[in-house]
């Protein structure tokens, strides 16, 4: 990457010889065309009989890598990568943000950001291969039935829609618009030759009733078509919709399992605690002189119940034995009722 953000001629010529070295180790013997814009970064202009290795161009042809320039000019409707591709990888990417935004900020209460793992995701799910295949024959670079044969036809129809070149009469809404109007005007009765005007209307221009006929069908199909597409369109709108509000569901009943769960760590680690409290206390008693409260530290000289852990005495208070004898006792004579 470099400083700026943006490829240079370095980084460009970089890239393309890691992907040459990985399609010869991928495809070896088997040749490789690669379609890239004009853009001056993707050139090589050095050309010298000497310096071949100098000529990027030139280098990869030596190792069967072909690079093919598209015109100038033409990369917004002719390079494939820029038509259904993109759209697709955009379409991907900016859902995937979306989901994560919303299930950062619903489980951590944060925003969420997408990384390179994500993009790469992204990138095997809106680069397949009828995405690929359709950004090519939307092009005009394939086509449909014969993929290895270019539409010159669609790349005409582009060319023509991009840089505004007519492709014939009536070939725009405006002049088709137009044309109808003549025709209307041209058909128009004179109601009174005093207020007649004369218009210079080119016959060559107006139709007659056949040609209006038809061209009114060509509309009411292209309406029709619309409307089926906008119903179509609000279906798929209502079908995300859907997904969406499932996936909501989905992420609240997560949620709601995940409160769960942690509500029963948390009286479990309440129960631990309160356990090895218990135990504590219990330590501390067994620990405890009966006679005179000294906690024992280590050393010898402390006696202890033998019948029972809860009755100890210091080496002090155990010179007088008739206490601990009267507990083993009474502590034999619990146990023999039990």
């Amino acid at each position: 990457m470099t400083s700026t953000g943006f490829v240079n001629k370095v980084l460009w010529e970089d890239m393309l010889d890691k992907f040459a070295l990985q399609w010869e180790q991928t495809y070896p013997g088997l040749d490789c065309i690669l379609f890239v814009d004009n853009c001056s970064v993707h050139r090589s202009d050095v050309i010298t009989g000497e310096t071949i290795e100098s000529n990027l161009v030139l280098r990869l042809a030596l190792r069967g890598i072909w690079v093919f320039f598209l015109p100038p000019n033409t990369t917004h409707w002719l390079q494939p990568l820029d038509d259904l591709a993109i759209g697709t990888f955009k379409n991907v990417l900016n859902q995937k943000n979306s989901d994560l935004c919303f299930s950062t900020a619903l489980h951590e209460n944060a925003d969420g950001k997408i990384d390179l793992q994500d993009v790469c995701e992204a990138e095997v799910q809106a680069f397949t291969k009828p995405v690929i295949r359709r950004s090519w024959t939307n092009t005009g670079l394939a086509r449909e039935d014969d993929p290895s044969q270019i539409n010159e036809a669609r790349i005409l129809e582009r060319a023509h829609s991009a840089f505004g070149v007519s492709s014939g009469p009536a070939s725009s809404t405006v002049e088709k618009a137009r044309d109808l109007a003549l025709a209307v005007i041209h058909s128009t009765p004179r109601r009174s030759p005093r207020n007649h005007t004369e218009f210079p209307i080119p016959q060559d221009k107006c139709l007659n009733a056949d040609e209006l006929s038809l061209q009114r069908n060509i509309h009411r199909n292209f309406l029709e078509q619309r409307r089926i597409e906008r119903e179509n369109l609000a279906i798929a709108e209502e079908k995300a919709a859907e997904e969406r509000r499932e996936r909501r569901k989905e992420l609240k009943e997560l949620k709601m399992s995940r409160q769960t769960f942690l509500d029963a760590e948390r009286q479990r680690k309440r129960a631990q605690r309160e356990f090895e409290k218990i135990e504590k206390k219990e330590q501390q008693s067994r620990n405890t002189c009966k006679s005179c409260g000294r906690y024992w530290k280590g050393g010898p000289g402390w006696k202890e119940c033998e019948s029972c852990p809860y009755y100890s005495r210091c080496s002090k208070c155990s010179l007088n034995p008739l206490p601990m004898k009267e507990h083993e006792k009474n502590c034999r004579k619990n146990r023999s009722k039990k």
